[in-house]
């Protein structure tokens, strides 16, 4: 065995050598060696790439979002050494990109997923464009700056996608499912309830079409959120049928954050425990679901409001604004902005052209006209009430 391949098995034991000491160490490897050598360390590289891709695979298949950016992340920045499957390099930015987007890093992730479908310009475009594109679409509706041209953008997707599947081999419906749920729920968010029950149909139709039950529940959950300003009752009915479809263990993610949703409903219409709010909030705690838990927080802000205990709301709302994981959210702004204007017994800026003709900028308005009154009630769109209005929509 040469040196070079003695200290090759030395770095075979990976798995008790942490990732930095291994780069280090490649690093070392390939200065001043012979070419067989150099060829041989890096065909151990690609050896060891492959073998983390597959573990991020697993972990993402799992939602471990913050374990998949500190790998995918620790992976890029050394790229250069690797000579393999360049597809993968692609789909590492995928999964890194999707991970962003569960630790609110969005504006990251917009620009690795626009990285992606970029380098399909001049090729035929396959599952990883349109698992990229996809998360596109989503990003511009979490944006909550483009609704009133998403419909169009979802549509040229759904062209491209049907016209591709008739084309190559048959291609995932996950990117497809995806953008149709976007389109019911930006139909919501511009409270044309016509057409989003309309999607709302075709959603429950394909999901069962493509035996994606995952889907049908995202399609419940996602709907419910959209129409809590306008039924309560009707909401938890479709929060509690989603998260009979969240049995699998790869939508555990999924199940807490519904029965989190489920929990604030009930309060919302007078019948919940607050303590089993929090219990659901604290399953998101264990389980690392950052966004979600903080989210959670700005819920029991809303519930505490109305229970008139504004001390412990604002205790709730400061937990909210001081992680760094709310701070690029354009939703979350005016989350808090509606939320602390109450508090503050001032108007808190906030301002959105995109929302002009919705149920969120009339909210806006009453935050300016009411914020000096006493009380607070929970939106609903078919009533107008003189005192503030708070968005249940608190997702």
């Amino acid at each position: 065995m040469t040196g070079q391949r003695r200290k090759q098995a030395q770095m075979g034991e990976h798995s008790r050598m942490n990732r930095t000491e291994f780069m280090r160490q490649l690093e070392s490897l390939l200065q001043n060696i012979s070419a067989t050598e150099r060829e041989e360390a890096l065909q151990y590289y690609n050896e060891y790439f492959d073998s983390i891709f597959n573990f991020i695979r697993e972990e993402f298949k799992k939602n471990k979002y913050s374990k998949v950016v500190f790998l995918c992340e620790s992976l890029i920045k050394r790229t250069a050494y690797y000579t393999g499957n360049h597809k993968k390099l692609d789909t590492i930015k995928y999964f890194l990109a999707f991970s962003y987007m569960h630790c609110d890093a969005s504006k990251r992730a917009q620009e690795l997923f626009g990285e992606i479908t970029q380098n399909y310009q001049m090729k035929l475009k396959d599952n990883l464009y349109f698992e990229a594109e996809s998360q596109v679409i989503d990003a511009k509706y979490w944006n909550f700056t483009d609704f009133k041209v998403l419909p169009k953008y979802i549509n040229t997707f759904r062209k491209n996608w049907k016209d591709s599947e008739n084309n190559i081999l048959p291609l995932k419906t996950r990117p497809y499912l995806t953008a149709t749920n976007r389109m019911m729920v930006t139909y919501l968010a511009l409270d044309n309830i016509k057409l989003a029950n309309r999607w709302l149909k075709k959603n429950i139709r394909l999901a069962k079409e493509f035996n994606a039950k995952e889907h049908l529940g995202y399609t419940y959950m996602d709907y419910a959120k959209g129409i809590y300003h306008l039924n309560l009752e009707s909401a938890l009915k479709y929060l509690e049928l989603a998260d009979v479809c969240f049995e699998l263990p790869s939508e555990y993610r999924r199940h807490l954050d519904c029965q989190c949703e489920i929990q604030y409903v009930k309060l919302l219409l007078g019948r919940g425990n607050i303590s089993q709010l929090l219990l659901a909030q604290e399953a998101l705690f264990e389980n690392q679901y950052w966004i979600q838990y903080y989210k959670c927080h700005l819920k029991l802000a809303v519930i505490y409001i109305l229970k008139g205990k504004r001390k412990e709301a604002l205790q709730h709302l400061l937990e909210a604004e001081a992680a760094t994981t709310m701070k690029n959210s354009e939703r979350i702004k005016y989350l808090c902005s509606m939320i602390g204007t109450f508090l503050y017994k001032e108007p808190l800026p906030y301002t959105n052209s995109a929302l002009d003709g919705t149920s969120y900028q009339k909210i806006i308005e009453n935050m300016h006209l009411n914020f000096k009154q006493t009380s607070a009630t929970v939106y609903n769109i078919k009533k107008d009430s003189p005192l503030y209005n708070l968005d249940p929509r608190v997702w």
